[in-house]
């Protein structure tokens, strides 16, 4: 069984498998005519970066573009160190890599992606 097979076979066959177009919308930024502040809102910083939702189970871990695409088998390294979390959840977050600066930079990250 490959790597990602082993991520993706369930341990418990009772755990209905959905699609992430159906389930889970990434939140994405949106657009307005002029900067606001309200305690009613929390921001957060602008990473340069891939947006991923990751599907967390007992027996698996998936992850999906913003578009709803699974690309757990490209980032298994990451679907790995998921693997740690115990209960069931979706996060929702940024892919990025940083400079020594700590500063995000979408050049190094396609630059890790090729190799």
């Amino acid at each position: 069984m490959s790597p990602d097979e082993q991520l993706r076979a369930p341990r418990n066959a009772s755990i209905k498998e959905k699609s992430m177009k159906k389930e889970y919308r990434p939140m994405l930024a949106t657009l307005v005519d002029q900067p606001f502040d309200s305690k009613d809102w929390v921001y957060e910083t602008k990473w340069d970066g891939f947006r991923l939702v990751a599907e967390v189970r007992r027996d698996s871990v998936r992850l999906f573009s913003r578009n709803g695409i699974e690309v757990t088998a490209r980032y298994h390294s990451i679907a790995q160190a998921l693997r740690i979390i115990t209960e069931p959840c979706v996060i929702d977050g940024e892919l990025v890599a940083l400079d020594a600066k700590g500063r995000s930079r979408f050049q190094l990250l396609q630059n890790a992606l090729r190799e």
